[in-house]
């Protein structure tokens, strides 16, 4: 059998994948991603929410019982870059929705600027820890694990979950496993986010 021999019996067993770049489309691709980077830059906290659907608020609720936590919530920068906006929250709370904190403060912001998690446990003893959400819910943070959020291929936001004193697990400090876990979801509520940003950019229904 020469090579031209098999090379046919593999494109008969392995047919081109459907999944490859369409030709007629794939030219197109640069400009989509440019338009993608575009919409996501202009879009505000508030719009935030246009983008979410039961299967990006099944995330929050993973993350919840994931890492086991009393709240896990998603802050997204202002258009100014300048605060960070607290957007969606799980459960819902509406003590919290909207409510802005500057970049110059909190663990959060600490995230945001880096672009890198944190996993810290005993907060209330740090300085660093902002208190506005605490006052704002009547609650004192024991710990939190933090990782950024990202949105066509922009940095956006920050996707938190914390643990409460006299909470859920009051006492159980965050660990690796749950900074995995948090990464994990941040990838997945991006990918989600994308699609939808995507379907808006292009004015479709799939």
């Amino acid at each position: 059998m020469t090579a031209s021999d098999g090379a046919a019996i593999l494109a008969a067993m392995y047919p081109v994948s459907p999944l490859l770049p369409d030709p007629d489309l794939e030219e197109l691709g640069d400009r989509f991603v440019r338009a993608l980077e575009r919409y996501a830059k202009r879009l505000r906290p508030g719009e935030f929410l246009s983008l979410v659907d039961s299967p990006t608020e099944s995330v929050f609720r993973n993350v919840r019982m994931s890492v086991a936590c009393d709240s896990a919530g998603l802050w997204i920068a202002d258009e100014a870059r300048e605060n960070l906006v607290f957007a969606i929250t799980d459960p819902d709370d509406e003590r919290i929705i909207g409510r802005e904190q500057p970049l110059s403060e909190g663990f959060i912001s600490l995230v945001f600027a880096s672009e890198q998690p944190i996993c810290v446990n005993r907060v209330a003893e740090d300085e660093r820890h902002s208190k506005r959400i605490d006052s704002a819910v009547g609650e004192k943070t024991e710990a939190m694990v933090a990782v950024p959020f990202y949105l066509g291929g922009r940095l956006c936001g920050v996707l938190s979950a914390v643990r409460w004193e006299g909470g859920c697990s009051s006492g159980k400090p965050f660990g690796q496993e749950d900074l995995r876990s948090m990464r994990r979801a941040s990838v997945v509520l991006e990918r989600l986010a994308n699609f939808a940003l995507a379907k808006s950019v292009l004015g479709i229904e799939l």
